[in-house]
């Protein structure tokens, strides 16, 4: 289903080989919600022009696999992985989360803290940032995130 590789700039990327060799439509997305083993795939980035899915949330029981097709590589990736917890403080766990380095420096310049246990603006921000790594064309790209976060701060969630 996937294979890791550790790439020279940071931790290392899972490729997921399951999923069609290119962004999804909106059709595929909704098969894979309905697969038994989903209990959710939500689309986080759609591509305007194509109106195709290039980065979403697979849920499985409580944790959340945010998934990107990275168009150089031509390859979808995992770009975090995040549990939910039953805990009073309602914070999730960071699970697994890629990381880019500067050949140069040798700095992170796309990463998370490992022990941290990031909130929602937190893994959006994330996940966009890797988002604009990977993709040659971000203005080409709706970020659905920016859009559930302004849903999500009206309604007082």
């Amino acid at each position: 289903m996937s294979d890791s590789s550790t790439p020279e700039d940071g931790n290392s990327v899972v490729v997921l080989e399951a999923l069609p060799d290119s962004s999804l439509s909106m059709n595929q997305v909704e098969a894979l919600e309905d697969a038994e083993a989903v209990d959710l795939a939500g689309p986080l980035v759609i591509d305007t022009p194509t109106e195709r899915i290039t980065h979403l949330d697979i849920v499985i029981g409580d944790t959340h696999y945010f998934l990107g097709w990275n168009p150089t590589e031509e390859q979808w990736e995992r770009i975090l992985v995040v549990v939910e917890t039953d805990d009073a403080d309602d914070e999730d766990v960071l699970e697994s989360a890629v990381s880019v380095v500067d050949d140069e420096t040798g700095e992170v310049v796309v990463g998370f803290d490992p022990d941290s246990t990031p909130d929602t603006e937190e893994i959006a921000a994330f996940v966009w940032e890797y988002v604009e790594h990977t993709y040659p064309e971000t203005e080409r790209l709706y970020n659905v995130m920016d859009d559930a976060m302004d849903e999500f701060s009206t309604t007082g969630g």
